[in-house]
């Protein structure tokens, strides 16, 4: 069942889960490093909100289809799975979403997200090293001067 929400999750950037709350993936754009000489890939992370938790009606169409049964059906079955969910995390006291983090619960049963941190072999910094050739030839504009004013002298 995880395989089909994360599908949905890294498409549409948030999930929302039925008396939970609601998961969004977030990221953040890469960074040049210029002291070494890198650039900094893009960090992905997960945030939870507990606020918002209805999921909208494009997100049981695309269950419907994912597992061959009706509109009807699927809201009817990710409602039995959110429950199922509330219930594992109060027994449980945790459960862990593969590749997304790990749910549970705080000392006064508040749920609690912990997100998952990215592959390491996925999000390595990357050489940055300026090139510069001796004979490239290349326009440079000065100023606020653009193409149309040159026309005119």
């Amino acid at each position: 069942m995880f395989a089909v929400l994360n599908a949905y999750l890294f498409q549409h950037r948030s999930i929302s889960i039925p008396g939970l709350g609601t998961i969004y993936l977030e990221t953040l754009p890469a960074e040049a490093d210029v002291a070494d000489r890198t650039m900094l890939p893009p960090v992905y992370r997960f945030r939870f909100d507990k606020y918002f938790d209805a999921p909208d009606k494009e997100f049981f169409s695309y269950l419907a289809s994912q597992r061959n049964i009706l509109d009807f059906e699927a809201i009817k079955w990710y409602n039995e799975f959110s429950f199922e969910l509330r219930n594992r995390i109060k027994a449980e006291d945790e459960v862990s979403w593969d590749g997304v983090g790990i749910l549970k619960k705080d000392d006064s049963g508040s749920v609690l997200f912990e997100s998952a941190k990215a592959p390491a072999f996925f999000v390595q910094p990357t050489p940055a090293i300026r090139v510069q050739r001796e004979d490239a030839q290349h326009t440079l504009v000065v100023g606020d001067r653009g193409a149309d004013q040159r026309r005119d002298e």
